[in-house]
């Protein structure tokens, strides 16, 4: 098994734990986020993480793309902490807290899930080792495309992360 390289701080500890701070509100986040956040916070906590995952997922999902969910997120989190520069900081499962390490996984995935992978690359490299930004955004690509029910091919991957064209806004 993957040693999780996680802690946890709120509620618990008075001393701030980088990466714990309190950035918004679970409520704030689409129903989606919600649930990563919290397979997140109950794969480092729970033994019988699998059977939550998949409880979660299930209603939304079905049962074939919500096992690919599970399986997913299984790859994402035993790649996170394989390749984290730091232990992950995180709120209890029911905390109504999202910290701030949640919320940059959550734009990893937003940026993975759009196919924007210089922009998931720039927001992993703040938790996860340069050498492993690529597996990493690999992973976040597919749990982002399970977390949806679409299905991501493995030739879909880019090779690396590529700097989006200068576009003018206005």
């Amino acid at each position: 098994m993957t040693q999780r390289r996680m802690t946890f701080r709120h509620n618990e500890e008075e001393r701030e734990v980088e990466g714990a701070r309190p950035v918004g509100q679970m409520q704030e986040v689409s129903p989606r986020q919600q649930r990563f956040v919290k397979c997140l916070r109950c794969w480092m906590e729970a033994p019988d993480y699998q059977v939550f995952i998949f409880s979660l997922a299930m209603p939304d999902l079905g049962k074939a793309k919500a096992q690919r969910y599970v399986r997913a997120c299984e790859a994402f989190m035993s790649n996170l902490a394989v390749s984290a520069t730091r232990p992950i900081a995180r709120h209890g499962v029911q905390c109504p807290c999202l910290g701030q390490d949640e919320a940059v996984l959550l734009s990893v995935l937003h940026h993975a899930g759009i196919g924007d992978r210089f922009g998931a690359s720039v927001q992993a490299a703040r938790l996860v080792r340069q050498d492993r930004l690529n597996p990493f955004v690999d992973a976040a690509e597919d749990l982002s495309f399970a977390m949806s029910g679409v299905a991501l091919t493995p030739n879909q991957h880019a090779a690396s992360p590529e700097k989006p064209a200068n576009v003018p806004l206005h």
